[in-house]
């Protein structure tokens, strides 16, 4: 709009509006006059008196280009000064005789023409001006002038453009009652349309963004082979056989040592009479600790509990390394996959590669939420996972009180 200027040239093509109906109207009077001047034969006739009508003219124009007076004032105050001349005019040749015949068929068309008033230019007037570059050749000077200043600085509009502002001009004409307010209401009108087209553009932008981010996470899962039904799967399977590799280190770290070494060469000598089974009550068998003999071991490498110790590591890191990760497009995934699509639950996931597929669209799906959701999540899993952990430490912190 502030390159359009649409409100200096709305104010110019007003003023030549006004100017135009104030020339046109006195050009009439003073037709009139000269018929009068003729028959009477006096050349002097009323030169004073139509002077001061020009001057009284001449500042109604003054008064409306200074913004004193709006376009509609300035019209009407014109048309009441050019009315008011015709009637002195009547009532002072009223008597001469000469000028009857032309008082009397000449004037009332005067004032017929004086009443007939001109309509205020519309904001699609002004806008037309231009956009209209065929009937720019036609424009007064000074239109043409402010015209070209606006070419300037829009040397194309685009034929789609210009036809919302010639829409978007009908729109504010209607809503406006004079061409100030219609410009200020087109501008409005220009404001709430690119509001509304950006607010489509974003919602476009939106859904083609998060199609080619879908279409961008299937892709990676495809390259990765990152199956979100494989994923879950063996990391729910992988979590048991590590509690459950670790449980077995447990137990045989905690079994009795028993080698050759420890075992006596010689039967042992046999027990006094007070000392006979029957009277002897069986102890209760307790776990042996573990922590010492790790120590001893650490203490004494070569010794078979550390042995023992290495093995069992040995052993948890062969288990461990064999776990690969659930995606890529190792032979183990792959193989993995096979067989979880062959023995699935449901009829419809047996389909070769089917279960696959989904999968690949679910992990795209994932991926195309973007980092800032799955952080989100996560904080929001964390919050509430913590607010757990402080309301269980509630009844352990009052446990304890009442205990002291």
């Amino acid at each position: 709009m502030q390159k359009l200027d649409l409100e200096l040239l709305s104010q110019k093509v007003s003023e030549l509006t006004v100017q135009k109906f104030n020339k046109d109207k006195l050009e009439l009077v003073k037709q009139v006059l000269q018929d009068l001047r003729i028959s009477l034969g006096d050349d002097s006739l009323l030169v004073s008196e139509l002077q001061a009508l020009e001057d009284a003219l001449t500042d109604v124009f003054d008064n409306f280009v200074r913004g004193r007076i709006t376009f509609t004032a300035a019209i009407d105050q014109t048309a009441e000064q050019l009315k008011q001349f015709v009637d002195n005019t009547e009532s002072s040749l009223s008597d001469n005789h000469h000028c009857q015949e032309i008082i009397r068929r000449r004037l009332p068309y005067l004032r017929q023409a004086i009443a007939l008033k001109r309509m205020e230019p519309t904001v699609s007037e002004v806008l037309a001006i231009i956009l209209d570059k065929s009937n720019q050749k036609n424009l007064s000077p000074q239109i043409a002038k402010i015209v070209a200043r606006i070419n300037e600085r829009n040397p194309e509009i685009p034929e789609q453009l210009r036809q919302n502002l010639v829409s978007l001009a009908r729109q504010a004409q209607f809503k406006a009652n004079s061409l100030q307010t219609g410009v200020q209401q087109l501008e409005q009108e220009i404001a709430t349309w690119f509001d509304h087209s950006m607010e489509r553009s974003s919602g476009v932008y939106k859904r083609n963004s998060k199609g080619i981010a879908i279409a961008i996470g299937f892709l990676v899962a495809i390259i990765s082979n990152a199956d979100t039904f494989h994923i879950v799967n063996r990391l729910s399977k992988d979590s048991i056989l590590r509690s459950t590799i670790s449980n077995a280190a447990d137990q045989l770290v905690a079994q009795p040592l028993q080698t050759p070494a420890s075992l006596p060469s010689e039967p042992a000598a046999s027990a006094p009479e007070e000392f006979e089974p029957e009277a002897v009550e069986p102890l209760p068998s307790a776990p042996l600790p573990v922590e010492p003999e790790v120590g001893q071991a650490a203490a004494n490498p070569d010794s078979a509990e550390a042995v023992r110790l290495r093995n069992i590591r040995d052993a948890v890191d062969d288990a461990l390394q064999g776990l690969s990760l659930p995606i890529g497009w190792n032979q183990a995934n792959t193989s993995a996959q096979t067989i979880e699509s062959q023995y699935s639950l449901i009829p419809f996931f047996r389909v070769p590669y089917l279960r696959r597929i989904i999968g690949w669209f679910i992990s795209g799906i994932a991926l195309s939420m973007g980092a800032s959701f799955w952080y989100d999540l996560l904080s929001k899993v964390m919050r509430v996972r913590n607010s757990g952990r402080r309301s269980d430490a509630n009844p352990r912190s009052s446990d304890a009180t009442f205990d002291d």
